[in-house]
């Protein structure tokens, strides 16, 4: 993400960088884009702008993922049977 912004390269260049496809560059482009929630603000000196310096330190450059495990599943058991399940394997051993 720092070569694309920092350094203005292509998505293409990046992706061919690090061996990714360019969807794959873009859709963490827009992670970062809806996920980026820093407030740059100087505090001190509110009519003073905010050197590149301060800026790009606090900038977080990782990109939270999301779980692809589903939430639910059609054919799940129901817990009365988890239950008997593991209170069966318990008496086993």
């Amino acid at each position: 993400m720092r070569e694309l912004i920092l350094e203005r390269r292509s998505i293409a260049q990046v992706a061919r960088r690090y061996g990714k496809h360019r969807t794959t560059i873009r859709r963490w482009k827009r992670k970062r884009q809806a996920q980026q929630t820093v407030l740059l603000e100087n505090a001190g000196r509110p009519n003073r702008p905010l050197g590149k310096t301060f800026r790009w330190n606090s900038v977080k450059w990782d990109i939270k993922t999301r779980s692809s495990a589903p939430h639910t599943h059609p054919n799940a058991l129901d817990e009365e049977t988890v239950g008997a399940i593991m209170r069966y394997t318990k008496t086993k051993v």
